[in-house]
Parts: C-alpha cells; structure tokens; sequence
C-alpha cells in the first residue's frame, strides 16, 4: 500500500516540525536499537493484498469508485524487522490492559492539506505472539527503500495492505480506531444496494481480514492461446503513543471501509463502519489471460493461478470450472508455505489445474463484419480456507460504493483454437 508518498526532505521536515530537534543520525540509532535490543528480528514471508478488485464489480454488475486493479493489486515479500508485541511491551504497555483496544499508525508523509496517512488494527493483533505484526526495515533481505517505506513500516501479515503504514512516525495506543479517512471512509464493504447516494460508512466496519481468493495468471483474460494435445496450461524510528483512540488519521477513519451496497456518496457516513483489517478468501486465475485464445491439450486446458484468505488461515482447496460450475475440478496447491502454524499463512498459494473441457461447453461468437467463428469458454475459479470460508458466485450481492473486499469468483474468457 502506497499512502501517501514521503520523500526524504518530507521526512526531513517532519522530523524538524513534529519531533524537535530528532536527527537522522538520531534515526539510524533508534533503527539500531530496535534491531538489536529488546525486541528481536524475525524474518517472514508475507502476501500483501490491497484489496480485491472492483474491476469485475463494475464491469459486470454496476460501477464502483475505486482503481481497476484486476488480479494484480497482490505481492509478496520476505519482511524482516522487530515484532510489534516486543516494542509495545518495551514501551510498557500490559496484555489486556483496560481502556485499550486499538494500536494505530501514523505517517510522516503527509497530503497537499498536510494530512498523514494513518490507519489501525486491533490490539489482540498487534500484541499476539503468534500474531508476526512486525516493524520492518528490511525486505527481501535488504534495507528497506524509502518507496517501501524507509526507514520502518507496519508489516500486518493476514490483514488488508491499507493497515500496513509506510514511512512510520508515530504508533498509538487507543480506546478507538484510527479516524483517518482510509479507516472510516474507505476500504469498508457495503450491502449491494447501496451506492453513493446512500451510503454511509458509519454502519459498516472496516476491512482488516481479505477473504478468500484465487486469480488465473496465464493465460491472460482476452489473449490468444495454443492448445497442446488439446489442453490448456493455466496458471494461476518511531514514537510510540499510549492512547484510549484509534488513529484519527483521514486513512482510518473516511476510507477503506465497507458498507451496505444501499449506501452511496450522497448517504455514506463513515463513522458508522469500521476500518478494513483483515480481508476476505479470494483467488485469481493469472493463466490464460482473459480474451486470449488458447489451444486444448488432449481436450483439457492448463490453468494457473494464486489464491489467498485473511487472517493467517490456510487455502486448503482451490476448485476450477470451464462448464459453469456443472462439474468442478481441484487444483494442485503447487507452492504453499510449509510447517506453519494454523493461522499464521501469510503468504498467498499458488495453483494449477488441467481441466478437460467439456464438448458443446464453448460458446459461439461471430464477427459478421470480418467473417471469423470464434469459440469461447469461461473459467471460474473459487478458493477455500481452512475455516471453510469460499467465494461467492457473484458479485450482486457483495457490491459495495467503495469496491472494496469483491471477492466473487474469478473468471476469464478464452478462445479455443482448433490445433
């Protein structure tokens, strides 16, 4: 999650105006300390996951307002850093200590109005010794760069990347959520009615937690593929603040926030909904892309792609389609984190899946104007954790103003080509 971008003489004179007199060379040594003292590295391997797509919300049910991201708002990195917990216990702070009930974050870099971004999770998540809520300064191995968030970053694994805050100034602990506009006025989910005249981010909670999901890698939605013996191979330093609220912060509380799909721009209130933690199961099928065409191997099509849920659970099956659900077909779980605890799968799963397709399953379209048949199927993909949590069929019923935790089956369409 990008925020708002902080270059260093941002930072510089946050540095000179909000904390007086802190030097870089103040900095490095609290980067240091955390390093080194009371509060040990770890290193993991962790998704990010922005939020799911609204592309396919839009385009088949009704707009949305948000990015198209299609199956590409996701990564993943090794982090490495000082646990969350450790800090906060340094810091003083007791387990279930009264009054407290949220840990939030804030930025130093800040808008064209001088806001910074800010955004907050739960308390029993940021001090969960099983949590791995860390303060990273490295990734992948190597110091953190300033466009990842130099020189400490929320890592959240198994909530939605809104909470994971670059370029960390200041964490509080709260009674209350963040009240920055991406907890209260975004990234929340909304009842399919609502739309942004109705809307109102008050009534509905945050996301924090994703749900499951997959995506199709290869084939790409609306490219041309070769069947192979008839298949189709598919894819697929900072202060600390004690504190009884939540940020404030426009990101916590007037974004990332779901609500009725009732609810629209001209209803919406956000103090009504709670900030996005964790995200709901998904999946993305990354191959074949979309529109492509694709030749059948033996009758079957190879399909790949990568699934993923919040809250640390497990993807224990990922089930694809190319006759509309008439008959579905497991996929290989191909790369899935090994000797993890239950809940603490941080990390996406990737699939693939040799389907047949069924004769009389494509469709037939025909261009009049350049005189070409084309057949072509649709495939679906749905993920499932290991609390059984799974995608909705459709998107109806999970539509929301902000477009924010669409978690719907991933489909793409692809033409078949005679070989």
């Amino acid at each position: 999650m990008n925020g708002v971008q902080a270059e260093k003489e941002e930072i510089d004179r946050v540095l000179d105006e909000r904390v007086a007199g802190i030097t870089w060379k103040e900095v490095e040594d609290a980067l240091e300390r955390i390093k080194k003292g009371k509060a040990p590295g770890v290193d993991e391997l962790m998704e990010e996951m922005i939020t799911a797509s609204g592309e396919m919300l839009e385009t088949i049910v009704k707009p949305v307002k948000g990015l198209n991201w299609g199956a590409a708002a996701i990564g993943n990195a090794t982090w490495s850093g000082a646990r969350l917990r450790d800090i906060l216990l340094a810091a003083g702070l007791r387990d279930n200590q009264p009054g407290v009930t949220h840990v939030q974050f804030e930025g130093l870099d800040s808008d064209p109005a001088n806001v910074s971004y800010g955004a907050s999770i739960s308390v029993e998540k940021a001090m969960d010794p099983c949590g791995d809520t860390i303060l990273a300064y490295e990734m992948n191995g190597n110091p953190l760069l300033r466009d990842h968030g130099f020189p400490i970053r929320v890592v959240v694994p198994g909530i939605v990347g809104a909470r994971n805050v670059k370029w960390l100034g200041w964490i509080i602990v709260s009674e209350e959520e963040s009240c920055s506009h991406w907890q209260q006025n975004d990234y929340k989910g909304f009842c399919p009615s609502v739309d942004w005249d109705t809307v109102d981010f008050t009534k509905s909670p945050a996301i924090q937690e994703l749900p499951v999901t997959s995506a199709i890698c290869d084939p790409i939605d609306g490219s041309s593929v070769e069947l192979h013996d008839g298949n189709l191979m598919v894819k697929g330093r900072p202060q600390i603040i004690v504190s009884e609220e939540e940020s404030c912060s426009h990101w916590q509380q007037n974004d990332y926030k779901g609500f009725c799909p009732s609810v629209d721009w001209d209803t919406v209130d956000f103090t009504k909904s709670p900030a996005i933690q964790e995200l709901p199961v998904t999946s993305a099928i990354c191959d074949p892309i979309d529109g492509s065409s694709v030749e059948l191997h033996d009758g079957n099509l190879m399909v790949k792609g990568y699934a993923w849920s919040g809250g640390g659970q497990k993807i224990v099956r990922v089930d694809v389609t190319a006759d509309s659900g008439d008959t579905w077909h497991e996929a290989e779980l191909v790369a899935q984190e090994g000797n993890t605890r239950p809940g603490r799968h941080w990390a996406w799963t990737l699939w693939c899946a040799d389907i047949p397709v069924p004769a009389g399953s494509s469709q037939v379209l025909i261009l009049l104007l350049v005189f070409v048949c084309e057949n072509y199927v649709e495939v679906w993909a749905k993920a499932i954790d290991s609390s059984y949590n799974t995608q909705p069929e459709s998107f109806r019923n999970i539509w929301n103003l902000r477009g924010v935790l669409s978690n719907a089956y991933h489909r793409v369409k692809v033409n078949i080509v005679q070989s």
